[in-house]
């Protein structure tokens, strides 16, 4: 990703993001010395197509889009990305965690159709090698020629390459864990919902999103309560996000833990 930044923005460009997002590619912005226009996402979390178009400028080089989102887990429409292709700007389209959604092919697909469209992946998530940092990107052929120029010889290192190799050679163990999470998912959100504080957003990621609804329950004691109990879940300082918590699905115990735990906020 840093990449493909410093190949595009130069200084006094702009991107667009619809917060609330990934918060890297504001931090990466920043450090090309371009600037991100925020075009925030509408009450249900849906990107705001119109508040894009309007927000557009002539120094605006690229649209990103999250989807799954993190860290509200809801997809983009095709119907979207479709409409902000044709402004003709490079949009680029992370699928950090694609792999846990209904549609696990992502817009793999249209990246062929389009020149200006760029799919990021990683097998951080779903192969679980966040640690050792390796990804991949699905370019046209003219952004890709820029990047070969332009990266460095040694961007991956020889065990995140080792690991992605023994990943894709075992794909039906790796998808199979994948499947459990997806399931898992769904009891994480029954757990939550059944919190009268809490209002889960429904995910296609590997997590949930939920909104500390309570006015008699403040997050501090939400957080306060899980970590005496040996829990530690996603907190922000965001404006957008700072009554919200994040929980990543883990083994069916976790979530009886969590289950456990949060039960207990409001003794």
């Amino acid at each position: 990703m840093s990449l493909l930044w410093h190949i595009f923005l130069a200084v006094g460009d702009t991107i667009i993001c619809c917060p609330p997002t990934f918060s890297l590619y504001t931090s990466v912005t920043t450090l090309c010395g371009a600037y991100v226009l925020e075009v925030p996402r509408t009450a249900d979390y849906e990107v705001d197509v119109e508040g894009i178009l309007e927000a557009l400028t002539p120094e605006t080089k690229m649209i990103i889009l999250c989807s799954p989102n993190n860290p509200t887990g809801n997809p983009v429409s095709e119907a979207d990305v479709l409409a902000l292709l044709e402004t003709g700007r490079i949009v680029v389209v992370d699928e950090a965690y694609v792999e846990f959604s209904d549609q696990p092919g992502g817009f793999a697909h249209l990246v062929l159709q389009y020149s200006n469209l760029v799919v990021l992946r990683t097998f951080s998530k779903w192969a679980g090698l966040a640690g050792l940092r390796i990804g991949y990107g699905l370019f046209p052929e003219w952004i890709g020629a820029y990047m070969k120029r332009a990266q460095c010889p040694f961007e991956v290192n020889v065990a995140g390459h080792i690991a992605a190799i023994e990943t894709l050679k075992d794909l039906d163990y790796v998808l199979g864990n994948v499947r459990k999470v997806v399931r898992e998912r769904d009891h994480v959100y029954d757990v939550l919902a059944s919190q009268p504080y809490l209002e889960p957003i429904p995910s296609q990621g590997n997590f949930i999103l939920a909104h500390v609804s309570n006015e008699e329950v403040e997050i501090r004691q939400v957080r306060t309560t899980l970590e005496a109990n040996g829990i530690l879940l996603r907190y922000f300082h965001h404006p957008y996000l700072h009554d919200f918590l994040r929980v990543t699905v883990g083994l069916p115990e976790h979530t009886d833990r969590l289950a456990q735990a949060l039960a207990k906020v409001m003794v």
